[in-house]
């Protein structure tokens, strides 16, 4: 029999294909059970966690069979990166069953991008990702996206009890000890003006064209001290006393008046006084008509725009209870006004416009007063007012102090402080800034930015002084100074805040 030989890239092929099916032979005679399903690739499914987490709220991943404990739990595996200082976040990482989780050690600040890796999981048998899982999440908004306010370069760590304005680049500030200081940059710094060691207990400045500056406060006459309004008409750089009282005087606010500048002053001798005050002759007229049941204590005063109208506050320090009296005759006296029998001590006030002023107290005290009539309207948390929290043992109590508006009678402001009461600790105050769009009707929470805690976490607030939209100005405890200085109502975006 003759025998051909077959050669050329047919043959080839066709032994290549031979030898290919001679190894699935091979493989399938060593396979146990070849109609066995392929096992699925590992996977985690990290949908169970939000797109937007709390600050410091756990990421979790649910893979789809166990995993090898010592690569899930390798710190190196789970990698969660802070976007906007772009810094690994802290934390642990635990497993729990099939559900990978990792818990941050500290909070993030609202609104903190973040990027999560997991990478290099093996399950039980040895299967790793076939890719890393990655995804991305974001912390939840504030509580307040407001954070219009921006610290100035405080020249002091004592109390400020008054700032204001002439411009947006000249203004003044007045402490408890007596020292007025002077900015003629916008609060970029603030140089000593005035400091007579005579004057003391110092409240209330305004300023008037830049070189007219008015306070209350206390003079040491003859070693003992008596209370008055001062007077400079040089810049803060020298201030002459009114007539003086012996009644300690704390609470003012005095408004153009023409040529002139008249004001209201209040405060406590044996019973609640207020004065009427004058510019032009410096000096100081009793008013009449105050409560005199000799358990009141005035805590705040304060003139309307056109000076024609007055309101002072008062708690009864044997109740507790709010008080309230208005005068619509220049401050000259005063009359009664009818509050809820329920109403708590109050400690501010301010007037809206001409015909509306706001009294305001402890645990989140508000109400609008009609001055002409004395009707009262009290305002809530539907309005916007934060209130008391309890939760267990611990408590959040708001207290506001005074409260100021533009000329335009609808943007303004109420400022305050927050009693943060928690067991084992003393009690912690931090300021509060509330603001109203519509005259006063409703009001949100404001920040300060670069302020702890989200921006919420400043000093008590004791004077507030807008010059116009774009420009106002506050002060406090700790030497705390902050202005406002557009009207853009910029709002929290991402990365907004760098700090918890």
């Amino acid at each position: 029999m003759t025998r051909y030989r077959v050669s050329g890239p047919f043959t080839m092929a066709r032994r290549r294909l031979a030898c290919g099916l001679a190894a699935l032979t091979l493989v399938a005679a060593c396979d146990d059970d070849p109609t066995q399903a392929a096992i699925p690739d590992l996977s985690g499914d990290f949908t169970v966690t939000p797109d937007t987490i709390g600050v410091q709220e756990a990421i979790r991943v649910v893979f789809n069979r166990p995993l090898d404990e010592a690569t899930a739990l390798d710190p190196a595996n789970f990698v969660v990166t802070n976007l906007c200082d772009t810094l690994r976040i802290p934390g642990a990482v635990r497993l729990v069953g099939d559900t990978l989780i990792f818990s941050p050690s500290e909070a993030q600040p609202f609104l903190t991008l973040i990027a999560v890796r997991i990478q290099n999981i093996l399950d039980q048998q040895g299967n790793g990702l076939r890719a890393p899982i990655v995804f991305q999440l974001i912390t939840q908004r504030p509580p307040v996206s407001d954070v219009s306010w921006s610290f100035l370069n405080s020249p002091t760590n004592d109390q400020i009890t008054g700032i204001d304005f002439a411009t947006p680049d000249v203004g003044y500030m007045g402490t408890f000890g007596g020292a007025v200081y002077r900015t003629l940059n916008g609060g970029i710094t603030f140089g000593a003006r005035f400091k007579n060691p005579n004057i003391t207990d110092t409240y209330g400045i305004q300023t008037f064209g830049g070189d007219t500056v008015v306070m209350v406060g206390a003079i040491l006459i003859g070693g003992s001290p008596r209370w008055t309004a001062f007077r400079s008409l040089d810049s803060a750089g020298t201030f002459q006393p009114a007539n003086t009282v012996g009644n300690l005087l704390y609470a003012s606010e005095f408004r153009r008046a023409g040529s002139d500048v008249l004001g209201v002053v209040g405060g406590i001798g044996f019973l609640s006084v207020a004065y009427r005050y004058r510019l032009s002759t410096n000096t100081l007229t009793q008013a009449t008509g105050l409560p005199s049941s000799g358990t009141e204590l005035l805590t705040d005063i304060t003139l309307s725009p056109d000076t024609n109208s007055a309101v002072a506050v008062f708690l009864d320090f044997f109740t507790n209870a709010g008080l309230a009296s208005r005068s619509v005759n220049v401050g000259a006296s005063y009359t009664t006004v009818t509050l809820p029998a329920d109403a708590r001590s109050l400690f501010g006030t301010g007037f809206i416009d001409n015909a509306t002023a706001l009294l305001l107290g402890d645990s989140s005290e508000v109400m609008r007063l009609d001055v002409a009539s004395g009707t009262v309207t009290r305002l809530g948390a539907a309005q916007g007012i934060p209130q008391t929290e309890i939760v267990g043992n611990a408590s959040t109590v708001y207290t506001f102090t005074r409260a100021r508006f533009v000329s335009d009678g609808q943007l303004g402001w109420i400022v305050g402080y927050v009693t943060l009461r928690r067991p084992g600790t003393h009690d912690e105050l931090r300021g509060v800034v509330l603001q109203s769009r519509d005259g006063g009707q409703t009001w949100s929470r404001q920040a300060i930015a670069g302020a702890p805690e989200n921006g919420l976490s400043f000093p008590p607030v004791l004077a507030i002084q807008p010059l116009t939209r774009d420009f106002a100005v506050l002060s406090g405890a700790n030497g705390l100074v902050a202005a406002r200085v557009d009207d853009s109502q910029p709002t929290a975006t991402a990365c907004s805040f760098t700090q918890p």
